[in-house]
């Protein structure tokens, strides 16, 4: 009003310079002024309004030369501050919005955070009591280093607890020693489940039914588990299962049979693969009745290697390329560290 105002004070040479004054403080007001576009409509119109009235109680200045000399640009340059602060407003609305929302979701993902951190602490503590029960149900590995020169297991499970599992015993009377490598299918948890079922059958057949040859040790294994999975099952198929190697030792006589996996034999410089049957342990892919597992019989001799394994070893990623060991290496692994002894 007090613009508008002096429009009705001035000389017709002033009306330029008073309308350049009034855009100012209209440009000022657009890059200054933050709010609903409602109030930006309401200042425009009262200042027409004011415009007019004072204008036409200054008869000196016609209408013409009014709009000719800033009056025009002065009513687009207050439209131009109408825009100018809605799209001001909007954005500072937005940015506020997107901030608060952005902290609020920093408090969320640490709430998330600090919960399943919790949750992690809580499973890798469930997880690492289970990996000490694991060990005590294997047994203590240091047994077969009584029974042979340099014997050695290399354990190191992958994901805390292991889907592979190895099993000794001996038989005092008859000196009879077994030695079982096994690998269950799958990782983690739900394989160690199955090491501890593996084991329990294992003590089954042979601590207590006294079956010491390695292929009916793995028939019987074979229908024991197959039977145990199926038991609360009402799947027509089981696909879980494990394959196994199984060396027994009486004497200077050495008999092996296994579930897929193989025996290294390393004599006289040589390395040899002895073959186990294509059969898995458990599983649907065969019958129980088509599955035969061969058992292999040699004299053991000063200076032999052997060496059953699960697919663990080879079957792991690294170096430069990042690629998979493969069995043709750890083979070589096998044969070239066997040159200093089995240490």
């Amino acid at each position: 009003f007090q613009n508008a105002y002096t429009f009705m004070l001035i000389e017709e040479e002033s009306v330029l310079g008073h309308c350049l004054n009034y855009i100012a403080l209209f440009l000022g007001a657009g890059m200054f002024i933050l709010w609903p576009l409602i109030y930006s409509f309401a200042v425009v119109i009262l200042s027409i309004i004011a415009t007019f009235i004072f204008f036409h109680l200054n008869g000196e200045i016609s209408g013409d030369y009014f709009w000719i000399h800033g009056g025009l640009l002065k009513f687009n340059i207050e439209i131009f501050m109408i825009v100018l602060i809605q799209f001001r407003y909007n954005l500072t609305k937005k940015e506020i919005k997107a901030r608060l929302s952005l902290e609020k979701s920093k408090n969320l993902l640490a709430s998330q955070k600090s919960l399943i951190d919790t949750k992690n602490e809580l499973l890798l503590d469930s997880l690492q009591y289970a990996k000490r029960i694991q060990e005590a149900i294997l047994g203590d590995q240091s047994m077969i280093s009584s029974w042979f020169a340099s014997a050695f297991i290399l354990f190191k499970p992958k994901d805390i607890v292991s889907g592979d599992f190895y099993w000794i015993y001996l038989d005092e009377e008859k000196n009879i020693k077994v030695l079982i490598a096994a690998d269950c299918t799958g990782h983690g948890v739900p394989a160690a489940l199955m090491t501890v079922l593996g084991n329990s059958i294992l003590t089954d057949i042979v601590e207590h039914k006294k079956i010491y040859d390695p292929d009916k040790i793995l028939t019987e294994l074979d229908s024991s588990i197959t039977k145990a999975l199926k038991k609360n099952s009402n799947a027509d198929e089981v696909n879980d299962g494990m394959d196994v190697s199984i060396i027994t030792v009486q004497d200077r006589i050495l008999h092996f049979s296994a579930a897929k996996n193989p025996l290294i034999r390393i004599r006289n410089g040589e390395i040899n693969q002895i073959k186990g049957s294509k059969y898995t342990i458990g599983g649907s892919a065969y019958n129980l009745e088509q599955k035969a597992f061969t058992k292999h019989t040699m004299d053991l001799k000063a200076g032999d290697r052997y060496y059953i394994y699960s697919d663990g070893y080879q079957d792991q990623f690294g170096g430069p390329k990042d690629k998979k060991y493969m069995t043709k290496r750890f083979r070589k692994l096998l044969f070239e560290s066997g040159k200093s002894g089995m240490e």
